[in-house]
């Protein structure tokens, strides 16, 4: 009986130290070579396997320009993609923009610019407004200042 704990410790003991050696960073690895040869070889390797990666990422980025909505998220989940939702976005004015026809832009102190999508005749901000802008159906962002109005917006910064 007590072997078979004995052996069972040492099974798990080896188990969790393989684990722990395959998770371990393959620069990581190559830093502690001796040979400064080996050691370079082991970087360009390792360099060339992360550029083949990321060249496929970008190459699946593309495969994705001009997909929107419906579309962006199935292609997403088709790729094991999560697709997390926007999370609506509470911020204060800082600076109005005029813009014609009586709209604006809309500086905010996250550092992102929207403008009004929509034209609004009694819309009425002023810096140090607090707003939250929420997706809407369609792709569409609305802001909904302190007041209670409502706007449809989209970012330009």
């Amino acid at each position: 009986m007590t072997w078979r704990i004995g052996l069972m410790l040492t099974l798990g003991y080896a188990a969790t130290s393989a684990v722990a050696q395959a998770a371990e960073d393959p620069l990581e690895a190559c830093y502690r070579m001796a040979d400064a040869s080996a050691r370079l070889d082991c970087f360009d390797h390792e360099m060339q396997r992360r550029h083949a990666a990321a060249a496929g990422t970008q190459k699946r980025a593309q495969d994705n320009v001009g997909l929107e909505g419906p579309e962006l998220h199935k292609k997403l989940k088709e790729e094991g993609v999560a697709v997390e939702p926007v999370k609506p976005i509470v911020a204060t004015i800082t600076r109005l923009l005029p813009r014609s026809d009586n709209e604006y832009a809309f500086e905010l102190d996250n550092g992102q610019t929207w403008e009004q999508a929509e034209s609004k005749t009694d819309l009425y901000v002023k810096p140090h407004d607090s707003v939250t802008i929420k997706p809407g159906v369609l792709g569409a962002f609305y802001m909904t200042t302190s007041r209670s109005q409502r706007v449809r917006v989209h970012r330009i910064r």
